[in-house]
Parts: C-alpha cells; sequence; structure tokens
C-alpha cells in the first residue's frame, strides 16, 4: 500500500532541503508548485483563466502571467476563489496520476509531496501524514534573504499571510526542527520517518 505524507512549512523553513534528503534516500518526491505549472499551461485550463481574467492572462509563449493575475486578485479579492476553483482540481488530478506511477519504485511506497499551504487550502485529509518542517523566524528571514530577491519586511509580509508555526504543529503528525545543520536535520528527518513507519504499521495492523 502507498503511502501520500505532505511536507509543508512556512517560507524558510527549508522543506526543498527535507526533500533533497528524501530524494537521496530513495524516496519520491512531488513539488506542488511544479504541478502547479504544469496545470496552468493545459489546454482546458488556460481557457478558462482566459474566460474569468481575459487573454492577457496569459503571454505570448504561452506562460501564465503572473502579474496579470496578481493584479486582478488585488483588485478583486473574490477572484481568488475563483482561481483556486479552476486550478486545485487539475493540481490534484495530476497529483494522483504521479503517485500511482511512481509509488511502486519509492522507497517503502511511500510518496512525498512538498506542499507549502497545505493548511491554508484545508487539505489535510488527502494525505496518510502530514510532516511538518520548522525554523526560528530569524533563521527563516536570513534563508530568504540570502536565496531570494526579498527584503525582511516582504519575508515577514509573507509569514504573516500564512498560519504560525504554533498552530500547524497542533495539526502536523511530525514535526522536523530545521534551525542546525543538513548534517542535523538528516537526523532530526530520520527520527520523525521512524516515527511515521510506527504510525503505519499500526495502520496496518
Amino acid at each position: 500500500m502507498h503511502r501520500l505524507i505532505a511536507v509543508t512549512g512556512g517560507i524558510g523553513s527549508g522543506k526543498s532541503a527535507v526533500g533533497k534528503i528524501l530524494k537521496t534516500a530513495g524516496y519520491a518526491i512531488i513539488d506542488a508548485d511544479l504541478l502547479a505549472h504544469e496545470a496552468f499551461v493545459r489546454s482546458h485550463i488556460i481557457q478558462r483563466v482566459k474566460s474569468v481574467f481575459g487573454n492577457e492572462s496569459y503571454s505570448s509563449d504561452g506562460s501564465l502571467n503572473r502579474d496579470c493575475i496578481r493584479e486582478a486578485i488585488f483588485r478583486d479579492a473574490g477572484l481568488r476563489k475563483v482561481l483556486e476553483s479552476i486550478i486545485h482540481p487539475e493540481v490534484q488530478a495530476i497529483l494522483l496520476e504521479r503517485v500511482t506511477a511512481i509509488a511502486p519504485t519509492s522507497r517503502d511506497a511511500w510518496v512525498f509531496y512538498e506542499f507549502a499551504l497545505l493548511f491554508e487550502t484545508k487539505r489535510e485529509k488527502d494525505f496518510d501524514a502530514i510532516l511538518l518542517v520548522c525554523a526560528s523566524e530569524s533563521v527563516r528571514i536570513e534563508r530568504v534573504t540570502q536565496t531570494r530577491a526579498l527584503t525582511v519586511a516582504q519575508v515577514k509580509a509573507v509569514m504573516a499571510s500564512q498560519i504560525p508555526d504554533a498552530q500547524k504543529c497542533k495539526r502536523a503528525h511530525v514535526i522536523v526542527n530545521n534551525d542546525g545543520s543538513t548534517n542535523e536535520l538528516s537526523v532530526e528527518l530520520n527520527k520523525a520517518l521512524e516515527v511515521l513507519r510506527v504510525k503505519f504499521a499500526q495502520l496496518e495492523i
């Protein structure tokens, strides 16, 4: 039986670092952002998005015009829900296709789904377990400002738009602290994986 496990956490927490370790260990990793990119360029999705946001919502090369979408949502907040109603079912369909295809080749038949906005989109029930990656605010800010073209104020604004870790911790099955080195993260992650093995073994009894 395959298991679908969400890997989530706020901006700068280190979800991608966890994903790299899992991939090296032989687990299958799927990135929610990449699935969304794929969904947005499917012909029937393009038609639906254009019907709501206009032809200018896509560039001449066929890629999504994110600036156009952001401006439209800024003017009318209700359009965000409309966009989500278009894209989320398509992303979910692609995810199920990928899981079915890769689960047999993944270690322990586990598939990890890197999904930043899991709690914000209320998708917890779609997964067998939730692995939450946490780090202190100062560490997260330092990471993001060093790796992305964002200011401290911008990073804090993104943090403020996301559900706080204190609330996420109450809803996650395992928590991985990522304030330290890569080696320390590997140790923390291995402990979390063992907790999941026990959890899944109990479910199969």
